[in-house]
């Protein structure tokens, strides 16, 4: 439970900017959506950039806090300010504004990194049974549901309520944010102090001495785990899914505003029943994940979102109802990737234990994380470019035909042959339950007969 509260805050504070920041630059602070798509990937790839830094820097920390914690500390506060930082603005010409947001986003991912690749890799070393993590990654699910309906439902809720109470518009969007801000950085503090003690340490094996921070030498261990071919799979299937999901959660506040014509209260009702039904989608990817294994349940259940959203392209979604089977769909994609994606990563730590004979998985969800912060920046990118094409101006309460129609494109069509990609590569994806179990079976009889030899050196 102490480290699915962090699931919280890595959900709350990702969901209220991958959901809000590109809506209130190109409404609220002025910004064309072109630009504004291109400051949001700047941040994206900025995190790229820092995440295999963290990832080598806490697989090789000396710390006496261990090698996870620390981060944790360091990047929950600036994380939390730079939160509300992102959604304030003021008056002043286009070129000052975008410098300030460049300057602010890149902090907010440098912070953001700094927290999420340590504790991501932490959950591969509180396990190493196959179910047992995908149970782990349960607890994180259910938190990041509900650090999702924070950052997703209630922004909208609030902004409405503190504006009825006499607060300006940005002024009230500044104020949440800052709120979710401090509950994501408390959450990621709670799982600091709940493990207090117990970190694992560095692995005997790499207990070397204590070197300067070499820039060369991470990008040859980097070149190196590169060459794990599961590793490579799972990246190239992580882009794409990620690609699908960053464009259905962006657009949807699009198509929610613009083309069903929804009020801020409306929208709350409809986010707030996707992730409701996100809070009981991890215990059914769980039991799917026992029943068959995560492999075949990511195919399976991604599988049928693509066929869904393509069905969408065709029936016209009109009513409420419909917008909430859509809406569902969305949960119970993204819920998925998000529970599963990382318990198939952590499998893949043993895979390279048993063929490079080193502990790498700090470098291995940095790695998968640059994948996943190179496509939410393509992901926007693309979303602003096709907005801005299509004709969207966010001073306009009634967009164009084409614009309405290129919102809808971008839910429903767009993300279908994204998901479906993602498949192709999952399929190829070889760490099946059998695989693992007789992976870890290999790794414990080699350590087994390791360790006898030591001990007859010893004697």
């Amino acid at each position: 439970m102490f480290y699915g509260a962090s699931g919280f805050g890595d959900s709350a504070t990702y969901t209220i900017t991958s959901t809000f920041l590109l809506f209130f630059m190109t409404t609220m602070a002025g910004i064309q959506p072109a630009l504004a798509g291109t400051i949001v990937a700047v941040g994206s790839l900025w995190d790229a950039i820092t995440c295999p830094v963290f990832g080598y820097l806490s697989d090789n920390c000396h710390s006496k806090m261990g090698r996870r914690r620390p981060f944790l500390l360091a990047g929950s506060i600036p994380l939390a300010a730079t939160t509300m930082l992102l959604f304030t603005t003021f008056d002043a010409g286009i070129a000052f504004k975008a410098v300030y947001y460049v300057v602010i986003i890149i902090v907010y991912w440098s912070s953001f990194s700094c927290f999420f690749i340590p504790y991501m890799a932490f959950g591969a070393e509180l396990t190493d049974d196959y179910d047992e993590r995908t149970v782990l990654r349960s607890f994180t699910s259910v938190s990041n549901c509900i650090g999702g309906m924070v950052g997703r439902v209630c922004p909208t809720m609030i902004v409405d309520v503190l504006c009825s109470q006499g607060f300006e518009t940005a002024t009230s969007w500044q104020m949440t944010a800052g709120a979710i801000g401090a509950l994501s950085g408390g959450a990621i503090l709670l799982c600091f102090f709940g493990f207090k003690g117990r970190d694992i340490p560095l692995p005997k094996d790499n207990e070397a001495p204590k070197e300067k921070f070499n820039i060369k030498k991470m990008f040859l261990d980097y070149l190196d785990v590169l060459k794990i071919k599961p590793l490579r799979i799972l990246m190239g299937a992580s882009i794409i899914a990620l690609m699908a999901i960053t464009i259905l959660n962006a657009d949807n506040l699009y198509f929610l505003t613009y083309n069903m014509g929804y009020s801020g209260t409306q929208i709350t009702l409809v986010l707030l029943v996707g992730q409701s039904i996100g809070l009981v989608i991890p215990f059914f990817v769980n039991a799917m994940a026992k029943w068959f294994d995560k492999r075949h349940s990511f195919l399976l259940i991604i599988g049928i979102c693509a066929i869904l959203q393509t069905g969408f392209r065709f029936i016209e979604i009109n009513s409420m109802p419909t917008v909430f089977v859509l809406i569902i769909v969305y949960a119970l994609c993204s819920t998925a990737y998000w529970q599963l994606m990382p318990t198939l990563l952590y499998d893949v730590g043993e895979y390279d234990e048993y063929h490079s004979g080193k502990s790498r998985i700090g470098s291995i969800m940095s790695l998968q994380s640059l994948a996943e912060a190179a496509a939410e920046a393509i992901a926007i990118q693309l979303l602003g470019i096709i907005l801005q094409f299509a004709g969207f101006n966010g001073d306009l309460a009634q967009q164009s035909e084409t614009a309405l129609s290129w919102i809808y494109n971008c839910l429903t069509i767009l993300p279908a042959a994204f998901l479906i990609i993602a498949c192709l590569f999952i399929f190829r994806y070889p760490i099946t339950r059998k695989v693992y179990n007789d992976l870890k079976q290999k790794l414990a009889d080699r350590k087994s007969q390791e360790g006898a030899a030591q001990d007859e050196d010893c004697q």
